[in-house]
């Protein structure tokens, strides 16, 4: 007997057909025969149908006179059993594409929503784009204007610089002819004076000269810087202690170890001298100018 609960297979279907069809043969081969029975005896038989069950009871137990009728009938039944298959394969079909086309629209809803995500996120950088993109054009055109700006200082400074250079320049040449006009004067009164002995400290004949580290700040001195007498002046200055003036008018600054000193320059002490005795009590070496300036 086969077990009729078990559930049918197509495997079982075609295996029941195989052998429903070897024993309608009638076939002599044993191996063959003992195949189909094993199956039709073990394998899970499908339910029979319908017109199976009217050609069944038409040849066993119908009367003749209706064989005929039941085998017509089982015919129409088979013809609506098999109708009726393909109408259920075919339902089952579309209930396979309306599944297919659920899955499909499912899957283009998730689509569509990963779409619009992504489009929300790719509107959310634009925006974020955008504002930084205003923020760098602002950042710009605040660059531009202090540009301009800074330009037309710059510009206000260049004309401030040139009119400044040609005033230095003025006055450098203001400067140099006064220069020149002091150097001509100069001449035109020691041409004038001819030739002057060098006043000197009376007691610096007699005395020794001090070094001319220990002279005090303020002094006047004849010094001999090589080999070049001048007259100097004593400032303390940090970095040229002595200044002194050259053979060519030129001011040039001298170290004390650079400095000999020849002798102490003294205010000029001149005077009108009116009485006889006032000769008679003067250093030995004082000058007498008379009246045209001539010692």
């Amino acid at each position: 007997m086969t077990d009729q609960t078990a559930p049918i297979t197509d495997d079982d279907r075609q295996a029941h057909e195989w052998a429903d069809h070897q024993l309608s043969l009638d076939v002599n081969d044993e191996v063959i025969v003992t195949a189909a029975r094993a199956i039709k005896s073990h394998v899970p038989a499908p339910p029979k149908s319908l017109a199976d069950e009217l050609r069944e009871y038409a040849e066993e137990y119908a009367p003749v006179s209706r064989r005929f009728a039941l085998r017509t009938l089982a015919d129409r039944v088979e013809a609506v059993e098999v109708e009726n298959v393909s109408l259920r394969i075919e339902r089952d079909q579309a209930d396979y594409l309306m599944q297919k086309a659920d899955r499909e629209r499912d899957e283009a809803r998730a689509a569509e929503k990963a779409v619009q995500r992504a489009c929300d996120d790719w509107e959310a950088e634009a925006r974020k784009v955008r504002g930084d993109l205003d923020e760098a054009r602002a950042e710009v055109a605040a660059w531009m204007d202090a540009n301009q700006a800074l330009a037309g200082q710059h510009t206000a400074t260049v004309a401030e610089l040139d009119s400044a250079r040609a005033e230095v320049e003025r006055l450098t040449e203001q400067v140099a002819r006064l220069d020149l006009l002091v150097d001509s004067l100069n001449d035109d009164l020691s041409e004038a004076r001819g030739p002057q002995p060098p006043q000197v400290h009376p007691a610096t004949d007699s005395a020794p000269l001090p070094d001319p580290a220990d002279v005090p700040a303020g002094e006047a001195w004849t010094v001999e810087v090589c080999g070049e007498r001048r007259p100097a002046l004593k400032d303390n200055c940090p970095w040229v202690p002595w200044s002194t003036v050259a053979g060519n008018g030129v001011y040039m600054g001298e170290n004390n170890d650079a400095v000999t000193l020849v002798a102490r320059l003294v205010p000029d002490t001149r005077r009108v001298i009116d009485k006889a005795e006032d000769l008679d009590v003067m250093p030995v070496d004082s000058v007498v100018l008379d009246k045209d300036g001539d010692p």
